[in-house]
């Protein structure tokens, strides 16, 4: 009869680490790194009467200019235009 080898743990933050790649991508919510800054962005279902604008302000991102938000959610969603449609999905970021 064969023995089971002894697998050990050896490094638990490795598989925290994992353990919380595979949660952020089961949940929708996508990190991007620019400059040494982290921005976390999930997703956000656009409805009847949404814009850019109070989709930035409701997210109360405060000290930041929401005209420098709306570009970058234009520039992460490759919206060549403002325009959105209900029912269409987005990513913005969330905190600053």
């Amino acid at each position: 009869m064969k023995q089971k080898p002894n697998i050990k743990i050896e490094n638990k933050k490795r598989i925290l680490l994992f353990l919380l790649l595979i949660f952020l991508f089961t949940t929708g919510v996508q990190i991007q790194r620019q400059s040494s800054v982290l921005q976390v962005w999930e997703n956000y279902l656009v409805k009847e009467g949404d814009t850019l604008w109070s989709i930035t302000v409701q997210q109360n991102l405060e000290n930041i200019d929401y005209r420098d938000t709306i570009a970058k959610i234009k520039e992460f969603n490759e919206l060549e235009t403002s325009e959105l449609y209900p029912g269409q999905e987005i990513l913005i970021p969330i905190g600053n």
